[in-house]
């Protein structure tokens, strides 16, 4: 085996494990990407859920003004308690 078989060889060895490198990180964020939700629990949820109730009225505005949070951690919990009512709407 000549100095140029053997670096192509070691070439499509390293091309293979790079391949499979980028295929873990791809099923790796397509796993967060599914279940980002787990990654993302916020302690004002259920506050919030009652708040919402409370005043009948469901808004960022209320959210962020009743905990004192910003704008994009109010519409997480909005998006999150959206999800939690599809979600326990499909089991009935």
């Amino acid at each position: 085996m000549g100095i140029f078989d053997y670096f192509h060889k070691e070439n499509v060895i390293q091309e293979a494990n790079v391949k499979n490198d980028l295929k873990k990180n791809q099923e790796n964020v397509e796993y967060r990407a599914k279940n980002k939700d787990l990654d993302m629990i916020d302690s004002y949820i259920a506050e919030s859920g009652r708040l919402i109730i409370e005043k009948d009225m469901a808004s960022i505005g209320v959210i962020q003004r009743a905990f004192k949070i910003g704008f994009n951690r109010a519409a997480r919990i909005m998006d999150m308690l959206g999800k939690k009512q599809e979600q326990d709407q499909e089991k009935f």
